[in-house]
């Protein structure tokens, strides 16, 4: 019932929240501090489950591991998982108590729908460069997104700094799409790090003087909370 596609799905969203309640045919997920919301399209997969629970997504994940190629099943509230040589057993939650793990789908699906004024094909091969860039100056916990003209650029930094010597580091980013007036928005830096490596569209929308970040692909959708 759960394909090796679902279980690398979980092994994305397990960095977002440990936590983690799947839904067919579509789930959500926000983290802990509810600056990331998430849909997950699980229709997509060739999976059909009941609604699962995982209090603790990164320990099912280490038993599951352990097996080479599992089969996966659900009686009651028992996830077994075979392969040719053994058998795990695991017990799932409750789906009421990751209920705070969930979030309303219409904050992403508004999102989505306003028009955007800068656009990224962020494929894997650039999401892993981001983030092993931001690795490299642990002290600095912001991203910066500054539109300046034609250019789109991400930079690090702390938005509460008031130091001009910092350490940073500047990535100009192939923007697809680019237009309207110039700015410089910032998120929290874990935030972008929690998101799973995967070839995702990056826009920024904009409307009525306010922008939000969306990245997605056919299986997920993000939004991103600007840090205020």
């Amino acid at each position: 019932m759960l394909s090796k596609a679902t279980l690398q799905i979980i092994q994305g969203l397990s960095l977002i929240n440990n936590k983690i309640v799947l839904e067919y045919p579509q789930s959500t997920i926000t983290n802990l501090t509810q600056d990331i919301h998430g849909i997950i399209h699980l229709d997509k997969t060739n999976d059909s489950f009941e609604t699962i629970g995982l209090w603790d997504s990164a320990s099912f994940l280490a038993a599951i591991s352990v097996l080479d190629e599992p089969t996966i099943s659900l009686t009651d509230n028992i996830l077994t998982a075979k392969d040719e040589y053994s058998t795990i057993n695991y017990v799932v939650s409750s789906p009421s108590i990751c209920e705070d793990a969930v979030t309303d789908p219409k904050i992403i699906t508004s999102t989505m729908g306003i028009n955007s004024d800068v656009e990224v094909h962020m494929d894997v091969d650039l999401m892993t460069k981001i983030k092993k860039r931001l690795g490299v100056f642990k002290t600095l916990k912001d991203i910066f997104f500054i539109k300046d003209g034609e250019n789109f650029y991400l930079e690090t930094g702390n938005k509460e700094s008031f130091s001009t010597s910092q350490n940073s580091y500047k990535l100009k980013l192939p923007a697809t799409k680019i237009q309207g007036e110039d700015f410089k928005i910032c998120i929290p830096g874990e935030n972008f790090m929690s998101l799973p490596n995967m070839d995702m569209e990056f826009k920024i929308h904009h409307k009525d003087g306010q922008r939000r970040i969306s990245m997605s692909n056919e299986i997920m959708s993000f939004v991103l909370s600007l840090k205020r």
